[in-house]
């Protein structure tokens, strides 16, 4: 997905107008999974500290497994100076008023990333995949300095039509199992959506932008020019076949057949569907004090 959203970008970091704005020192990628854009923010900025952290083991070079697919291309010489740590578990977790976490972990020691304040804090596709993220995105809110940047990009997995209605579980199959497996997992489909108004009402940040990506599953719409959202659309067909044979081997959605499964690849490229998601960019600057 990182390459198709690169292409998109026209081989930019991001849409916030970062060279014309700051000159970053400290940079910190959450959620870096295979350290792909920390890598490019690397290249970007040599001068800068690049911090990436994920919930998986990060390797040092070459590609290699890290998790749940995870891995790392080989690294140019300049990206070969960014710090590499792992980051425990219940930093991700949500908080309560008092900053405590409710499901105290004894093993671990909840820490926020050393370093304290970064000019960017960037995440991709993170936020969707945590319960509360609320609370959880009130901490790199924190992290981001004054006149620095938050970047955040996530998807909206809810399956619609053209015209922006939702598309109901009973007729399709693909949404059924989606759907099921979010709430198995405690994810939540509407993160990307939710986030300007959580950024706008924390009244920290001097301007919040959104670009809205409206990417078609299934049907491509005929006289569609925009070359950058297509890259977008073949990864995100892919993306979604591979979450579909991972749950296929999850035992929790185990009481779903085959049949199933092959009915909601079948929708996939299936061109008299109508079937979108939708992808939020943002970009929000913290006012300067």
């Amino acid at each position: 997905m990182h390459e198709a959203i690169k292409f998109y970008l026209g081989g930019r970091l991001t849409l916030a107008p970062l060279e014309n704005t700051i000159f970053p020192t400290s940079i910190l990628d959450m959620g870096c999974g295979t350290g792909m854009w920390a890598s490019q923010a690397a290249e970007a900025f040599p001068d800068a500290d690049v911090l990436e952290v994920d919930l998986f083991s990060l390797p040092h070079s070459g590609f290699e497994n890290a998790g749940a697919g995870h891995g790392r291309m080989a690294l140019s010489p300049v990206c070969q100076r960014k710090v590499q740590r792992e980051i425990p578990r219940d930093w991700f977790r949500a908080r309560d008023g008092a900053g405590r976490n409710p499901n105290p972990n004894p093993r671990t020691n909840p820490k926020s990333p050393p370093g304290a304040l970064f000019d960017i804090v960037h995440a991709c596709f993170v936020f969707l995949h945590l319960a509360g993220f609320e609370e959880v995105l009130n901490r790199p809110l924190q992290l981001v300095k004054p006149g620095g940047w938050l970047l955040l990009d996530d998807a909206e997995t809810v399956l619609r039509d053209s015209l922006g209605f939702q598309i109901v579980s009973e007729r399709s199959k693909f949404q059924q199992l989606l759907q099921r497996y979010q709430e198995r997992k405690n994810m939540n489909p509407r993160a990307g959506s939710a986030f300007q108004g959580i950024l706008e009402s924390s009244g920290i940040f001097s301007e919040v932008n959104v670009r809205k990506i409206v990417v078609p599953i299934s049907r491509w719409e005929d006289g569609h020019t925009d070359i950058g959202v297509q890259r977008i659309a073949e990864s995100l067909r892919r993306t979604m076949s591979r979450l579909l044979s991972a749950m296929q081997e999850d035992v929790d959605m185990g009481h779903w057949n085959s049949d199933a499964f092959d009915a909601a690849r079948e929708e996939m490229t299936d061109q008299s569907r109508d079937m979108q998601m939708t992808i939020y960019m943002t970009w929000s600057r913290r006012r300067e004090y």
